[in-house]
């Protein structure tokens, strides 16, 4: 039998530092054994679960953009519909 221990409250501490950037309210559940149509959100290695929370979305602004992309609208947040924790 092979086991390691793992320092998880550093480890979900630094995966979470990670991508607080893009996902700031982000939070790592851990699963529940079920199988789940949200299996693209689980983590390969570790038993939980990706929760992005409340996610902003860019908006295009008014007038033409070089790239196509707008400048994101600071005050629309929207929340994770399958985010239901």
């Amino acid at each position: 039998i092979q086991a390691c221990w793992l320092d998880w409250p550093a480890i979900r501490r630094d995966l979470l530092a990670a991508v607080s950037d893009l996902l700031p309210s982000a939070d790592l559940v851990p699963l529940n054994g079920s199988g789940s149509a949200e299996q693209a959100r689980w983590l390969a290695t570790l038993p939980v679960r990706l929760e992005t929370g409340a996610v902003r979305l860019a908006e295009a602004s008014p007038g033409p953009s070089p790239t196509g992309w707008g400048v994101p609208d600071e005050s629309r947040v929207y929340s994770d519909p399958t985010n239901v924790g």
